[in-house]
């Protein structure tokens, strides 16, 4: 039986730029959202400066929700966030 891929409304990435360099990820994201701008998309991943410019967020610590929003809200919010934050990109907003 061949194989067949069409196109979804919902894509579902589960740490898709864990193992990839910085210029990687960057052009990763940057098709994501050329070619997948019509499209939900669930992004699960450890690496902030992949979602920090997504209009929502979703943040998780052991499994429970404890932020929602958007960059700059959860920043203002929401302190697991904002250690991510600082301990990845290494300054304060």
């Amino acid at each position: 039986m061949p194989f067949s891929a069409r196109r979804s409304n919902i894509l579902i990435l589960d740490d898709c730029v864990n193992a990839v360099d910085v210029a990687t990820e960057a052009a990763t994201m940057q098709s994501l959202r050329r070619e997948a701008a019509d499209v939900t998309c669930l992004m699960v991943t450890q690496r902030i400066s992949s979602v920090m410019h997504l209009p929502k967020i979703l943040v998780l610590d052991n499994g429970e929700a404890i932020g929602f929003g958007n960059h700059e809200q959860l920043m203002t919010d929401c302190e697991v966030y904002q250690e991510i934050y600082r301990s990845q990109i290494g300054r304060s907003m």
